[in-house]
């Protein structure tokens, strides 16, 4: 149960990573001059 959790919080935290990388380049992208 134990090894469940910590596979779905490390998916968690690649999620949170992966999402904060797209939240910025669309941030870079729109802030082109």
């Amino acid at each position: 149960m134990a090894k469940l959790r910590k596979i779905l919080f490390q998916g968690k935290l690649l999620n949170g990573i992966l999402y904060s990388n797209d939240v910025l380049e669309r941030e870079a992208l729109t802030n082109l001059p």
